[in-house]
């Protein structure tokens, strides 16, 4: 009784457990929980566990006080939840450790922890969340692990119901670990807006707020673990060499200042502030070629407009630059001539006049260049440099005829010529005297140097060319001479110049004619003949004009040259039929055809060469020499034809070897064209490619057509080597040792025809009644050789094949009447007659 009365006892479930003591009935002191978070009380002085205490009930009377009398509420120590542990340690600073009071491993958990935040701030662990994330996770799962193993083993040593209705610290560890998460939560989207608003910032160019937002990102919230932080890194990157160069440019150190847009340009070509990286590279060239125009520079200046115009012309200083650069070529032109460097002054204002014709200074340049100009013409003058003096004058009238240089610099220039030219007059430079008259003429003709002119050009020539002509130069007295007559002949001098002309040709080609010229001296003879013929020189030209022509034809001949020989000669006996030079050239004609047919023979020509001893035989009166002739267009064919045999082009050599014992008597030549006509039929016969094949193929289209072969070459050795080819339309197929290979040996075709006898019937009804007949047959097979050389039919044999079956007791019908065949009687069969016959 005593014992369920103990056993009916229980703590209740808001309470802890209270013990009694066994000798005294006293109340043993406990602590009573408050918060929740109370530490566990050492080993050695665990409660008592329920077994114990129901034995201690059972041996000592029950002395509980009253019920309505208060007790306190005593325990001997208190656990601590596992959850709230797990949670607590889930923080990553060790507060279940604290929680359950074990300091020391708290202490060192929570240290561990901001040791591995100062490692990966230190390592910039943005650059690699996966990694430091995997770090870190498994970093909180030892410590919580560790955190929940340690409040494991406080439970154990704590009664079961002790351990219930610790709510309290487990809610507090949520409310902790929610507030720790919603700070990371909040703390990560602070590092978003601040990335949102430097990338704002990168993107409107604005460098120097975008670099402060991205350093703020990589540093404060480096932690975040956010994959823009690279981004952000790289985006601070490139800011930071474009801020770098915006204050080298506020310093006025433009060179380096480009240097770290062009760093900038280097790495990140393709980057989104390239386009503003270039303006501002041109910006600063501009402001750089702006500084040293200032500082009176103009080279400099010049240099770093180029580098904009050329490297940065679509930019805002780009597109403004223009005015800058003629301004500092006009500066610096005025600098030059101030100095009396000309040359160079005026490359800058001609740089200016012609790469910048719209821009402002223009007007300046262009009168500052008239004045140049005639300066620096005035001094060269003086100086006896009449060609570039004259150069500048002329200058200023094409370039610059509104300034008030225009008429002065026309006057002065056609003075400059005329001084210029008596000068060479004298010096007997006639060449350029002239030269100087006719640049009056093209610049100045309305001076008065310009109107007198032409009558001292022509002066000059005549006296030219007479001094030529005197010297034996008749080519270059002929050519001033005719200058003067054609482009002068309004002047005094011209009115007398053809007599003079056309001995000038006269001797020009006499003296052409003794050095073998002769071509060239006709080309003089017919000069005269065809321009001056009025002269006392004119027909002097026609008698010398056949001589030398004579006299080419020899020299060809002489050469070799026949072909060229022969027309000279026919000139003249078509052109100077009456002179003593045709007589000449009739009575050499005819041999020069000869050599030439024979010099063609000799290269193989053989068609032309006997073309050549065919005219010749029209030119011979001698018999001795038309025979000889005869015989050299003989040997011509036999040459011929035993070239075509050599190239196995055997038909055309037969016709070749004929022709040559038809065209002469020689027996020499007609022994050689038959010995020759037989090597090529036979080669043409044993020849089992190119013409040999053509040829057999056709015999055998001849033969199985009935009719003769077209050349004797077909069976030539069939004597020997008798061999058949089969028809096209037979599917006959010949073994190799009955086959012909070429003409010789083909001496038979074959053919061959097939037809059936019938020799049954057979009735059928249908389920109609409907009669049907299958007709039996028998079919039959016909070989038929003819000859390859007649076409004539020369053996023929008939074989039959085998008899079908009798009537089938079902057959199939398409039509009225069917027939069943037998097999075809054998090739081999025909074959084995054809060995008999072919020998």
């Amino acid at each position: 009784m005593m014992m369920g009365k103990m056993t009916e006892q229980t703590t209740p479930p808001d309470s802890d457990p209270v013990f009694i003591s066994d000798a005294g009935m006293k109340i043993e002191s406990a602590q009573l929980p408050a918060t929740g978070l109370e530490t566990q009380s050492a080993e050695n002085d665990a409660p008592q566990s329920p077994v114990e205490a129901e034995v201690d009930g059972l041996m000592k009377p029950d002395v509980s006080p009253p019920a309505d009398t208060k007790k306190p509420r005593l325990m001997h120590r208190i656990p601590r939840q596992l959850l709230a542990v797990l949670l607590l340690q889930l923080t990553g600073f060790g507060l279940g450790l604290f929680y359950i009071r074990r300091w020391l491993a708290g202490v060192v958990n929570f240290l561990a922890t901001l040791i591995f935040v100062i490692i990966a701030s230190m390592m910039n662990a943005s650059h690699n969340p996966v990694l430091w994330l995997g770090i870190f996770g498994g970093w909180l799962l030892v410590g919580t692990v560790a955190g929940g193993w340690a409040a494991f083993r406080t439970q154990r040593t704590v009664p079961v119901g002790a351990i219930y209705g610790a709510w309290r610290p487990a809610l507090m560890a949520l409310i902790l670990l929610g507030v720790e998460l919603g700070g990371i939560v909040g703390f990560t989207a602070l590092g978003k807006n601040e990335f949102t608003a430097g990338m704002a910032a990168y993107q409107s160019a604005d460098c120097r707020s975008a670099l402060q937002r991205f350093h703020t990102l990589s540093t404060f919230f480096e932690l975040t673990f956010d994959p823009n932080i690279t981004t952000a890194d790289d985006k601070a990157h490139e800011c930071s060499l474009l801020v770098y160069g915006e204050t080298l440019l506020d310093q006025g150190e433009y060179d380096k200042a480009i240097t770290a847009y062009n760093t900038y340009l280097s790495q990140y070509p393709q980057g989104q502030l390239a386009s503003v990286t270039l303006e501002s590279i041109s910006q600063a060239y501009s402001d750089w070629a702006n500084a040293l125009y200032d500082s009176g520079d103009y080279p400099g200046a010049l240099e770093k407009c180029y580098a904009i115009i050329t490297g940065y012309p679509e930019t805002p200083a780009g597109k403004q630059i223009s005015l800058l650069t003629a301004e500092a070529y006009v500066a610096w032109a005025s600098q030059l001539s101030a100095q009396g460097d000309y040359p160079t002054a005026y490359q800058q204002y001609r740089i200016v006049l012609d790469q910048f014709p719209t821009s402002p200074a223009r007007d300046t340049a262009d009168a500052q260049t008239a004045i140049l100009l005639d300066e620096w013409a005035v001094k060269l003058v003086n100086q006896g440099d009449y060609a570039d003096a004259i150069n500048k004058y002329l200058t200023i009238m094409s370039f610059y005829p509104n300034t008030p240089f225009d008429l002065s610099a026309a006057q002065a220039a056609s003075e400059t010529y005329a001084q210029w030219a008596d000068e060479l007059s004298e010096a007997e430079d006639y060449d350029q005297a002239i030269a100087q008259y006719l640049g009056v003429m093209g610049c100045c003709s309305e001076t008065p140097v310009g109107l007198q002119a032409p009558e001292m050009i022509a002066t000059i020539y005549s006296a030219w060319a007479n001094d030529l002509s005197q010297q034996g130069n008749y080519a270059a007295a002929v050519e001033k001479y005719q200058i003067l007559r054609g482009y002068y002949p309004d002047t005094l001098v011209a009115a007398q110049i053809d007599d003079q002309l056309a001995a000038a040709y006269i001797g020009w080609a006499a003296d052409l004619q003794r050095q073998g010229d002769f071509a060239s001296a006709i080309g003089k003879y017919q000069v005269v003949l065809d321009y001056y013929a009025a002269t006392s020189a004119a027909e002097q030209s026609v008698v010398s004009m056949a001589q030398a022509y004579l006299g080419w034809a020899n020299q060809l001949f002489s050469k070799g040259q026949y072909q060229e020989a022969i027309s000279k000669y026919l000139i003249i006996l078509d052109e100077y039929p009456q002179s003593l030079a045709a007589v000449e050239a009739a009575d050499a004609l005819p041999g020069v055809y000869v050599a030439l047919g024979s010099s063609l023979q000799q290269t193989s020509s053989y068609m032309e060469a006997i073309e050549k001893y065919t005219i010749a035989l029209n030119y011979f009166t001698n018999s001795a020499a038309f025979t000889a002739t005869q015989t050299a267009i003989g040997s011509a064919y036999t040459d011929w034809g035993i070239q075509l045999t050599e190239q196995d082009k055997f038909t055309a050599a037969i016709r070749k070897f004929y022709a040559a014992q038809e065209v002469t008597t020689d027996p020499s030549i007609i022994e050689i064209a038959q010995q020759g006509y037989d090597d090529a039929l036979w080669g043409l016969a044993v020849d089992t490619n190119g013409e040999g094949k053509q040829l057999l193929e056709a015999a055998l289209v001849n033969a199985c057509a009935g009719l003769p072969a077209i050349s004797p070459a077909v069976g030539l050795g069939a004597e020997w080597s008798a061999k058949a080819l089969v028809c096209s339309d037979s599917d006959l197929t010949l073994p190799n040792d009955l086959m012909a290979t070429n003409p010789a040996s083909f001496a038979y075709a074959v053919g061959k025809e097939i037809g059936a006898n019938p020799f049954g019937m057979c009735l059928y009804f249908d389920s109609k009644n409907k009669p049907y007949w299958l007709i039996l047959q028998q079919l039959w097979v016909r070989a038929i050789v003819y000859s390859s050389q007649t076409g004539e039919l020369v053996f023929q044999k008939t074989l039959t094949g085998s008899e079908p079956p009798g009537c089938p007791r079902l057959a199939k019908f398409s039509s009225d009447t069917e027939y069943l065949t037998g097999s075809e009687p054998s090739n081999d069969d025909i074959i084995t007659w054809l060995r008999e016959i072919i020998q």
